[in-house]
């Protein structure tokens, strides 16, 4: 997956499955990369105690691992109506709002 792609794949997620648009929220935030040792913007999707997160495995976490793993830093949460609003809003196609 290319840099910035989480951010489409999660807003695609987003608007195509019904159950996650209704019980789960965008996450924009950071994650650290401990091979370069570096923070990442990334995006990713909490819905209850899961994470799915399309740059992952099979794409679901338990979100307390999650967490852990990434050492997660949560910034911004978008429900389905805040994201399309923020993407025709700012009309920068899928990066960090």
């Amino acid at each position: 997956m290319k840099p910035s792609q989480c951010y489409e794949e999660t807003f695609n997620i987003m608007m195509n499955d019904d159950i996650v648009a209704r019980e789960g929220v965008i996450v924009h935030g950071k994650v650290h990369d401990p091979q370069t040792d570096k923070w990442i913007d990334h995006a990713w999707i909490e819905m209850g105690t899961m994470v799915i997160d399309p740059t992952i495995g099979d794409g679901m976490i338990r979100k307390p691992l999650y967490y852990k793993t990434f050492n997660a830093k949560p910034e911004k949460q978008y429900t389905q109506l805040e994201a399309v609003r923020q993407a025709f809003k700012f009309k920068k196609g899928f990066v960090k709002w």
